[in-house]
């Protein structure tokens, strides 16, 4: 907005999947994988999914976390949107290349991925939150990344139109200053 005064700004904040045209969005910020559509999307950044909990939860445990199976009977916190349905976690490990699945039913689960990740910095139990949401609260001690070794995957982060011809100018122009921020933000893989 400072580089471009004459701009105006509408910030709709939902984690549920909104129709662009019905909304009035030019741009939409989606995350994951994406159903197919009619929706135009652009990648503009990837980041890891870390497995988190509190600092006082990690303190609690009888032994320190050297593999995922040690996690079978945690307290799962997760990011959901519908019932109690079963997940499964996959990772895999980065010296070894070992993978290992883990099939859980969540204690506590949100719709929103902010009430999870402040659930899991109160201590509630363990989550997968993404590297661009926890970066700073992991460096600060806030929270401490469990089984670092082990990858889980990757979140894509999309900018998605409605339309794929004859974008306007302020839609282009916001994509590119998306992609350069994400460019420059801990967590994120370009």
């Amino acid at each position: 907005l400072a580089r471009f005064p004459q701009l105006r700004l509408g910030l709709l904040l939902d984690d549920a999947t909104i129709d662009l045209i019905q909304a009035r969005v030019d741009v939409a910020l989606r995350f994951g994988h994406l159903p197919d559509s009619t929706w135009v999307a652009r990648k503009l950044a990837s980041t890891p999914n870390w497995l988190c909990a509190a600092p006082r939860w990690v303190a609690a445990q009888p032994q320190p976390l050297q593999h995922p199976e040690q996690l079978s009977s945690a307290h799962w916190l997760a990011l959901h949107r519908s019932g109690d349905a079963l997940r499964t976690l996959q990772w895999r490990h980065r010296g070894t290349q070992a993978l290992y699945s883990l099939q859980l039913l969540p204690h506590l689960h949100s719709n929103h991925q902010m009430a999870v990740q402040e659930l899991c910095e109160a201590g509630l139990g363990v989550a997968l939150l993404s590297a661009i949401d926890v970066a700073d609260r992991v460096r600060d001690g806030h929270l401490v990344r469990l089984l670092p070794d082990w990858e889980m995957g990757l979140l894509d982060i999309w900018a998605v139109t409605p339309q794929r011809d004859a974008q306007p100018a302020k839609v282009r122009q916001a994509i590119a200053e998306l992609q350069a921020y994400f460019a420059q933000l801990d967590g994120t893989l370009r």
